[in-house]
C-alpha cells in the first residue's frame, strides 16, 4: 500500500460515552473502527521508475501514458507473479 493508491475499507462507528472525572460533564468520543480493507487498481508495472502514482496518477494529471518497458525473454522456471494459486 502506498500513498495516493485507492483503497476500500469497510467498517462502523461507534460511540462511546463517560463521564469526565475532573469536570463531572458527560464527554462523548465517536470512532470508527475498520473491519475489512481492499486494495483497489491494478498493480504498477514492475519496471515503473519510482513506484509512485502508477498510470493512473499520470492519466489523471494529463500526462500522455508511456509504453510498458519490453518483457524479458521467457525463462524455463514461472515467475511467482504469475503462479495460478
Amino acid at each position: 500500500m502506498k500513498k495516493g493508491r485507492p483503497v476500500f475499507i469497510e467498517g462502523r462507528l461507534q460511540m462511546d460515552t463517560w463521564d469526565d472525572k475532573q469536570t463531572g460533564q458527560k464527554r462523548s468520543k465517536l470512532r470508527v473502527i475498520g473491519e475489512t480493507m481492499q486494495l483497489l487498481g491494478s498493480r504498477p508495472p514492475a519496471g515503473a521508475a519510482g513506484g509512485e502514482g502508477g498510470d493512473d496518477d499520470r492519466q489523471s494529471r494529463g500526462a500522455k501514458p508511456t509504453t510498458p518497458p519490453p518483457k524479458p525473454a521467457e525463462s524455463a522456471e514461472p515467475d511467482e507473479d504469475e503462479i495460478p494459486f
